[in-house]
């Protein structure tokens, strides 16, 4: 079927030109064409959803992307500066008053990183959405979930796709359109141009093994999976009822916890005949002791994939007890390692998009790091480090967040303040008689 468009030219002084020209609107094919390069949307190589499986699962694996989550993100902020000059200015007390009221749904600025993290530890990626005022400056600031998140295929902007609704968003930095910015926290995947993946990607079959392990151990122990005894009747046999019952109470009566320690009788009036019963799970022992080797190295094989000390785990072995000095080894190493390059690839993100926006500002975004040292080590550190002349007693104090117990006076205002005296002597009448 088609549909005929009359066309007519006709000049200012009324004359036609032509008329009745047509051209046919002809309905195509709603199907995909051969040229099709793919939906708009791009989805990650391991889904989201059956990576968070994983987390509710495996409480090992729970607790060691919570604690990294909370360690690198959650334990605090502040605006700090490489300038001598570090007294507040506007710039200071409009990022501020940002970042202490992200949003209204009266959540702080760690609890938004917590939650992101949480994300990034458990999926390989996080995602904030950032909201800017006319002046382009960053107002507000909330977690998005990330299982929520594609990335369009053109590298364009995202997505947040749910059941039956999606939500697209910018880049951050792209202000077309009305529409929010996102900032794409990740951990490179060199297989994936479009999204991160975990650092534990590699204990999935160990994670699945573990699951796989309770799950089985539990139905064992609640439904017998396999006979632990016989019952040997020599001499005889027992006739069609009582096998029948004795096969109805096995099935209802020795399954389930509920049934424990109920006894089984069973009759016999000829003497000729003998009925005893065998064990066949001799090995019961030796099978529990394999069952717990194998979740004892499945949990350690989690744990390290993490590069969590056991130790803040509430883990310790045997011939570890009171090892203070490896304990302190093993942190320095997990802040070392994990938790310090993290920090620093974060904040490096923060400061050149949301602190950005600010405009023009000496101010930089410092999450506060994971403390590993006692006081008696810090007294003794800094005490040599005044000693030694590298440190004053104000500079200790302020790198422990504390308050100069003197305020400290800028060479400019002496100068300033030495001349006006000077002045102001010079100027004096002095009646000495």
């Amino acid at each position: 079927m088609s549909k005929q468009t009359e066309i007519w030219a006709i000049t200012n002084d009324g004359d036609v030109l032509f008329e009745k020209a047509h051209r046919t609107i002809k309905k195509q094919s709603q199907q995909i064409r051969d040229d099709f390069k793919g939906l708009p949307i791009i989805e990650p190589r391991y889904k989201f959803d059956d990576l968070l499986f994983y987390l509710e699962v495996n409480s090992w694996h729970k607790r060691c992307v919570y604690l990294k989550a909370a360690v690198t993100g959650a334990l605090g902020w502040s605006l700090t500066t490489d300038e001598d000059d570090k007294e507040p200015d506007t710039a200071y007390r409009q990022i501020m008053a940002f970042l202490e009221n992200p949003n209204p749904k009266l959540e702080n600025f760690s609890q938004i990183l917590f939650k992101m993290l949480i994300d990034y530890y458990a999926i390989g990626n996080g995602f904030l959405e950032i909201v800017r005022n006319t002046k382009g400056e960053a107002v507000e600031v909330y977690h998005i979930p990330g299982r929520t998140m594609r990335r369009k295929r053109d590298f364009s902007g995202y997505f947040q796709v749910r059941t039956f609704k999606k939500v697209e968003f910018n880049n951050f930095g792209d202000r077309k359109g009305k529409r929010n910015e996102v900032l794409h926290y990740l951990n490179y995947d060199p297989m994936d141009d479009y999204y991160g993946l975990p650092e534990w990607i590699t204990a999935m079959a160990t994670m699945g093994m573990d699951r796989n392990a309770v799950e089985y151990n539990a139905y064992e122990f609640s439904q017998g999976l396999m006979a632990r005894f016989l019952i040997i009747i020599e001499g005889g046999e027992l006739s069609r009822k009582a096998r029948a019952q004795l096969k109805n109470f096995l099935k209802n009566n020795m399954i389930g916890t509920q049934n424990s320690g109920k006894v089984m009788v069973i009759a016999n009036d000829d003497p000729n005949v003998k009925i005893h019963i065998e064990r066949i799970d001799k090995e019961g022992s030796n099978r529990d002791m394999s069952f717990h080797r194998m979740r004892t190295f499945n949990r350690d094989e989690v744990i390290a994939i993490h590069g969590v000390p056991p130790r803040m785990l509430g883990i310790m072995s045997a011939g570890q007890l009171g090892g203070g000095g490896e304990t302190a080894g093993q942190l320095k190493i997990f802040k070392e390692t994990q938790i310090d390059p993290e920090q620093r690839k974060l904040e490096y993100m923060l400061n050149q998009t949301i602190l950005k926006s600010f405009g023009e500002h000496k101010w930089k975004l410092k999450l506060t790091e994971m403390d590993i040292t006692d006081q008696k080590a810090d007294a003794e550190y800094y005490e040599k480090m005044i000693g030694a002349g590298v440190l004053d007693p104000d500079e200790v104090r302020e790198e422990i967040g504390r308050k100069p117990r003197q305020q400290k006076t800028n060479l400019q205002d002496l100068i300033k303040i030495l001349v006006e005296l000077r002045k102001s002597l010079e100027k004096a009448d002095f009646n000495l008689g």
